[in-house]
């Protein structure tokens, strides 16, 4: 039934958008959760989204009939099935008839072989989730029938979780994430001024011990949240001093807690 229904949809969406707009359907995508139809066109607007959904669910209230007949090859090829899509493709030779038509009552006609229900209002709901650009089309993501359902007490119980988390109600969320992002990004910089800090005076103190004659210098931290970062602004700072006549060796360590991994850095 789940099959069914996202394949009326699939149909149902497919007609609409070409007798609004003339874009046909490319092909379309039956997922696990979600489906999409891929429209041959570079661009579909938010606007037009929003007007397809609303044609579609006018459809699912108006519980139009739908079902199959059944024509000869040669009536489907020469377009003699009232109401036939004018996109149907001729069927090739190899295919000797009868051949099953599916008709949704005034929206459309097209050949199908596959399972459908039998009136519009069976598909109770389409929610249209967003339009996704590729080149030359655009890919109309959606969701129909108990799939709407599930996908709104997914979205519910994903939002009480956050908003636990987060500590605030759920219409907050969106203010409590970008000031949480915004935390971070201020706690990233801050990072990154002391991580060259510590730099400096490393580097200070590994000169100074190379200025003694030490051909071989090491540095090991236990944890850094950037260890290439890390090693490149210590490599930059010691680098006249690697690079000198005789110059040292260095050797820097960053161990990972937990397992005992980690990454090093040898220069010179």
């Amino acid at each position: 039934w789940d099959l069914c229904t996202q394949h009326s949809t699939q149909h149902l969406v497919t007609a609409l958008t070409s007798a609004k707009w003339g874009i046909e359907t490319l092909s379309w995508n039956l997922g696990e959760s979600t489906s999409f139809l891929e429209l041959g066109t570079p661009d579909f607007t938010s606007q037009q989204l929003d007007e397809l959904e609303k044609m579609s669910n006018d459809a699912i209230r108006a519980a139009k009939k739908v079902g199959p007949t059944w024509h000869s090859v040669a009536d489907v090829n020469t377009g003699n099935v009232p109401g036939l899509r004018k996109s149907a493709k001729a069927l090739p030779e190899s295919v000797t008839g009868p051949v099953r038509v599916i008709t949704f009552d005034g929206i459309d006609t097209n050949t199908c072989c596959g399972t459908h229900v039998q009136s519009t209002a069976h598909l109770h709901c389409i929610k249209l989730l967003r339009v996704e650009k590729s080149k030359g089309s655009c890919k109309v993501h959606f969701v129909a029938a108990d799939r709407v359902l599930a996908a709104l007490a997914a979205s519910f119980e994903r939002e009480q979780k956050l908003a636990s988390m987060l500590s605030v109600g759920a219409v907050d969320l969106v203010p409590a994430v970008e000031t949480l992002s915004l935390k971070h990004k201020n706690a990233d910089k801050s990072l990154k001024a002391i991580t060259l800090e510590l730099v400096e005076l490393l580097g200070a103190n590994l000169r100074a011990t190379a200025a003694t004659g030490a051909r071989m210098l090491t540095v090991h931290r236990d944890l850094c949240d950037s260890a290439p970062d890390f090693f490149k602004a210590l490599g930059s700072a010691m680098d006249s001093t690697l690079t000198a006549d005789k110059g040292a060796m260095l050797l820097v360590t960053v161990g990972v807690d937990g397992d005992g991994a980690g990454s090093f850095l040898l220069a010179g």
